[in-house]
């Protein structure tokens, strides 16, 4: 088969949110959930190659036009499966002025993206995210790689696995484990690195993430692996990101560092792991993929839900500002 023109594909979901606004204010239909942030993270990334960034929509019979359209917008590889009954849907309520603490739970049966869904050009994209239990993780992953060598793929894929927030507890910490490795990039978010440590409750100390990081890395027998790369990536908001691996360990800032600038921090880890997935599909550097994902995750969080896109003499523009000129001043403060 021919060498893939699709870079990134995210088998997490897509959900219609209703938000509840601290000020009384309920929004309804907004595009959530980590497969549209991760599309979004790789789209904002790929820039000038839209359709190298592919998207699949799990859909019920009452997806709204206007959300598919948005989607579309975008210029993405798009395919859209619709089934009877309802959409993904979800309700996130915040529950202080600072949309800091919220809650999140579903309100109709979640449609969750699968490797035997995926269009034959999908299937042969570069690079995959994937948010599932890790029971489920394994199994799609070996689904995945089936269905490729069926199609005569011979490239190996970046797959990144987010885990399943409510499974990151000690008890399901061998079981996680034992599914790293499957992967090539493990990323947790600190909270739920913490948790699979039963160490949740401690205030935030960078020397425990890395030792948490470390330990999860090195239990992990990658002998057994056929992986050009394997790193655990811990996203820890406002404290930046710690990225350890067999060759590196570092820590980057957020590109914001001013938590006056961050109106809402939903969906800024999912952007940041598309932006990572497809950079280090393309480069295989782990810290320009960082720093990728450092970039995209901070259009994100500036607003409520998705970043507006706009084009002005020709430049793509996202909340008025232009990706390429925010990756050039993070590299410079960086230097």
């Amino acid at each position: 088969m021919a060498p893939s023109s699709i870079d990134f594909v995210s088998l997490g979901m897509i959900v219609l949110d209703e938000l509840r606004l601290p000020d009384g204010r309920v929004l309804h239909d907004c595009v959530g959930g980590s497969g549209a942030y991760s599309t979004l993270g790789a789209r904002l990334t790929a820039a000038a190659q839209p359709d190298t960034v592919g998207s699949l929509i799990v859909a019920g019979n009452d997806f709204p036009d206007a959300v598919a359209e948005l989607i579309r917008s975008w210029g993405v590889s798009l395919d859209f499966i619709v089934k009877d009954g309802k959409s993904t849907r979800g309700l996130l309520e915040y529950h202080d002025a600072v949309f800091g603490r919220k809650s999140f739970r579903y309100l109709t049966e979640p449609l969750q993206p699968v490797a035997s869904s995926l269009t034959q050009e999908l299937l042969s994209s570069r690079s995959f995210h994937m948010l599932y239990r890790p029971a489920q993780l394994v199994t799609e992953v070996k689904q995945l790689k089936s269905l490729r060598s069926a199609l005569g793929v011979a490239e190996i894929p970046v797959i990144v696995w987010e885990p399943f927030p409510a499974l990151c507890s000690l008890a399901n910490l061998q079981i996680h484990i034992e599914a790293c490795k499957e992967v090539d990039i493990f990323s947790p978010n600190h909270h739920e690195l913490l948790g699979l440590f039963h160490r949740a409750a401690e205030p935030f100390d960078f020397k425990v993430i890395e030792s948490c990081a470390r330990q999860i890395l090195n239990e992990t027998d990658l002998t057994t692996t056929s992986k050009r790369h394997y790193a655990v990536v811990v996203r820890a908001g406002e404290h930046g990101c710690h990225i350890v691996s067999q060759q590196s360990t570092f820590w980057l800032p957020p590109f914001y560092t001013d938590s006056s600038s961050v109106v809402d921090a939903t969906g800024g880890g999912n952007t940041f792991l598309g932006a990572f997935a497809i950079t280090l599909a393309r480069t295989s550097d782990i810290r320009a993929a960082a720093i990728a994902g450092s970039v995209a995750a901070s259009f994100a969080i500036e607003q409520i839900g998705i970043p507006h896109r706009t084009t002005e003499n020709s430049e793509e523009l996202w909340n008025s500002k232009g990706v390429l000129r925010r990756f050039e001043d993070y590299t410079t403060r960086l230097k």
